[in-house]
């Protein structure tokens, strides 16, 4: 039984403890009750006998030192009648020399006959006193006998001259006994039913915390984090503190997750950063070079108007070729003035047409006086490209909102604008170059690839977070100092 309970659920194992323990309480007290009210029945019992022994014995010691026989039956048989058991209860005086001196059943019970005759119990009880094996002035039965019986001295000038044994059916007890059996049990019985619905709810809402920890524990591994919600029971004890660790658990290996996929996203960005600038550097020699024959051709060659016009087409092709691979070469290097609230106006200022017309409001605050010695045009690049990316990607009628922090630390941008929420799988290519499903878009999708490299090149940090309709990039750009090249 305790093997099988402890292979069960909490959820389950609680309860029935709870159930078990109010059972196995409700049981211990019905034994208890019954058992003090059985004493308390003797006690009573035994109380009575004894108040009416006391006067009897006062009366009969006269009325034995006169040998007045008849007015002591008469005393008896009264006694009996008023208590309304005088087919009942035994009133039996029995002398010195053991007999019978006056009973209530004078038939049972004869002058001068030996009691047991009458009542085999009766004459083990005076055996017993001639053994003075029995102590008077208590409650006797033996378990096989059918009467309880009550002995007391009937003493004469401190003389001893006989004893009064009052003999009780246990019948009378056994009604009383089953009464009380009956009440305390059902009693009991409807404590006992009414709880254990009361014990198994409050077991349930103890094993409740443990549950959804389980529930969530189990989550772990099999679904990302960030779906797993949990919320730590508000209390203070252990399975209170055990799910605030389990909370606490739950956002490091989130924060671990984060960062292992912001590392796998970076190194993944600077591998293909460093291919496609290798590839932009082997594809440009052999461009100029192009560009360079054609120029010449152009200027120096006869050819017919289609050739000529042809060669214009080339030409082209190949400039928006070299624009292209030219926005692959990024590199930022300290060679402009330190960026200042200026050069924000001069981006919202140029990027005002664009926002009018894609119907959306720019609205970018600063905060902060610290001179910086952060190099402007690239910073303007990266608010130029962030701020455009918003303005492309805002619902109509929205604002775009930006603030620009001059700290002791560096410069912290945020770029926010409302719209669709970016999906999760697409966040970590979101810097990629060629990436983009904006269909208000205009470009090949480099812009976040150029302000990623950007502010690589700065060794400053860009996280995007996109949630509830609302997505927001954070750029932090460290402070440099102003002789150091950026790379």
């Amino acid at each position: 039984m305790l093997s099988l309970l402890s292979d069960l659920s909490y959820r389950v194992k609680v309860p029935i403890s709870l159930a078990l323990a109010i059972l196995i309480s409700g049981l211990v007290i019905t034994v208890v009750l019954i058992g003090q009210g059985e004493r308390d029945l003797r006690d009573d019992l035994f109380e009575s006998a004894r108040d009416v022994g006391g006067v009897l014995s006062n009366t009969l010691t006269p009325l034995m030192r006169h040998d007045d026989l008849w007015q002591a039956y008469r005393m008896l048989h009264h006694a009996t009648e008023e208590s309304g058991l005088a087919s009942q209860r035994l009133l039996l005086v029995v002398d010195n020399q053991q007999q019978v001196y006056v009973s209530n059943q004078p038939r049972r019970f004869p002058v001068k006959a030996d009691p047991g005759q009458g009542n085999p119990e009766v004459g083990q009880l005076l055996k017993r006193l001639q053994q003075d094996a029995l102590i008077t002035d208590q409650l006797y039965s033996q378990r096989s006998d059918q009467n309880l019986y009550v002995v007391l001295s009937l003493v004469d000038d401190r003389v001893r001259i006989g004893w009064l044994i009052m003999g009780y059916p246990k019948s009378l007890l056994t009604s009383r006994l089953y009464d009380l059996y009956w009440r305390v049990t059902f009693s009991a019985f409807a404590v006992i039913v009414l709880l254990i619905p009361v014990g198994w709810w409050i077991g349930k809402q103890m094993v409740k915390p443990l549950s959804l920890l389980h529930q969530s524990m189990a989550q772990v591994g099999q679904t990302p984090l960030s779906e797993i919600a949990y919320q730590p029971p508000r209390r203070k004890d252990e399975i209170g503190k055990l799910g605030e660790q389990f909370g606490q658990m739950l956002d490091s290996l989130a924060e671990k997750e984060r960062l292992e996929y912001q590392m796998v996203a970076s190194e993944r960005l600077t591998a293909i950063g460093r291919v496609a600038a290798g590839v932009a550097h082997e594809i440009n020699n052999p461009l100029g070079g192009m560009l360079n024959a054609l120029n010449t051709f152009k200027r120096f060659s006869q050819a017919d108007p289609v050739a000529a016009k042809t060669a214009s087409l080339i030409e082209r092709g190949l400039i928006q070729i070299k624009d292209t691979v030219s926005v692959l070469l990024v590199q930022a290097r300290a060679q402009s003035h330190p960026f200042t609230p200026k050069d924000i106006y001069d981006v919202i200022a140029l990027l005002a047409a664009d926002a009018r017309k894609m119907g959306v409001q720019l609205d970018f605050q600063t905060e902060g006086d610290k001179p910086t010695e952060l190099p402007s045009t690239p910073i303007r690049q990266i608010l130029i490209n962030l701020t455009l990316n918003a303005i492309h990607a805002s619902s109509e009628r929205s604002t775009v909102k930006g603030m620009i922090r001059f700290a002791p630390e560096g410069i912290l941008i945020s770029v926010e604008n409302s719209g669709p929420t970016i999906p999760t799988e697409k966040l970590g290519r979101l810097f990629e170059p060629f990436v983009t499903d904006n269909p208000r878009a205009h470009g090949h999708g480099l812009g976040l690839w150029v302000t990623y490299q950007l502010v690589q090149q700065l060794k400053g940090e860009v996280v995007v977070v996109s949630e509830d309709g609302l997505t927001r990039f954070y750029v932090h750009l460290p402070e440099i100092e102003r002789s150091e090249e950026v790379k």
